[in-house]
């Protein structure tokens, strides 16, 4: 949808069934390879929450 609609960021969001506030080890793979594929059609991913902010500077770059 984001090339549909000539977007150049996104913002992901994930409500985990289990409520855990740390993302899994899928929830990181799955985040760094959206990202690593919209980069390669210049589409920024923007954390949406301040703690999620730190957790994808710090892991996702």
């Amino acid at each position: 949808m984001p090339l549909e609609l000539n977007a150049i960021a996104v913002i992901l969001s994930h409500n985990p069934p289990s409520c855990a506030t740390d993302p899994s080890k899928a929830d990181i793979a799955i985040t760094v390879r959206l990202k690593n594929a919209l980069e390669l059609v210049a589409v920024r991913v923007i954390p949406l929450f301040r703690d999620f902010i730190d957790f994808f500077r710090n892991t996702v770059g």
